[in-house]
Order: structure tokens, then C-alpha cells, then sequence
């Protein structure tokens, strides 16, 4: 009786996927597209990721860092100076830059998503 249970509550999504049983030997690309938002690594080939390798945490996070700590000199210096737009400019891109090595190291925890790519 068990069994049956565990069948019907089984959670499938809308397109028929179940997370814990991938099919990783397919070559449909729309399946393997299907797959990729319940894939982990070890779980499905590295060729299902967006990108083939996967960055560093360390030398991600360092860069991060580096970018917030130059942010906070040039609001000192665009206070200072009065350039708001520059400020602005400056400061969005290095804001920029910072969510992008953050989603990097997002990236390289799970590189299957298409969500970490894009962040």
C-alpha cells in the first residue's frame, strides 16, 4: 500500500519531469532542456551546462570583494568632487561588476540553471 502512495504523491512537474529520476543518456535537446532545472552536479554530464568549466569560488569572491571595496572610495570621491553623474556611472558599473562575479560563484556551485548564468 505503500508503494501505490508513494506513486500517486510522486511530484512530477508540469512538463513531466521528475527530479529524481533524470533520464542523463538522452540526446533530445528539448528533454535535456526540460532537465537541466532539477540537474546538480554528479548528478548530469558537465556538457548539459551552459559553460563547460566551472570558476573558482576563491578567485571569484576575491574580485568581488575587490569591486565593493573600490566602491566605496569613489562615493567618497564623488561626494566630495560634486560629479553625480559620474558617480552614478561609476558606481552602477562597479555594482555591475560585483553581481557578476557573484553570479559566477553561483554559477559554480550549480551550472545547470540558466538563472545563475543570467544573474
Amino acid at each position: 500500500m505503500d508503494t501505490a502512495i508513494q506513486f500517486i504523491a510522486r511530484a512530477v512537474d508540469k512538463n513531466g519531469i521528475d527530479p529524481n529520476n533524470l533520464n542523463t543518456t538522452t540526446t533530445d535537446p528539448k528533454l535535456i532542456d526540460l532537465q537541466k532545472d532539477y540537474c546538480e552536479v554528479g548528478k548530469c554530464p558537465l556538457e548539459w551546462a551552459i559553460m563547460h568549466y566551472r570558476p573558482t569560488i576563491p578567485g571569484n569572491a576575491a574580485y568581488a570583494a575587490c569591486f565593493v571595496i573600490l566602491l566605496l572610495p569613489q562615493l567618497w570621491f564623488g561626494i566630495r568632487k560634486k560629479t553625480w553623474n559620474y558617480m552614478v556611472a561609476v558606481c552602477l558599473g562597479i555594482l555591475g561588476e560585483t553581481i557578476g562575479y557573484v553570479g559566477r560563484v553561483m554559477y559554480n556551485r550549480n551550472p545547470f540553471p540558466m538563472r545563475n548564468f543570467l544573474l
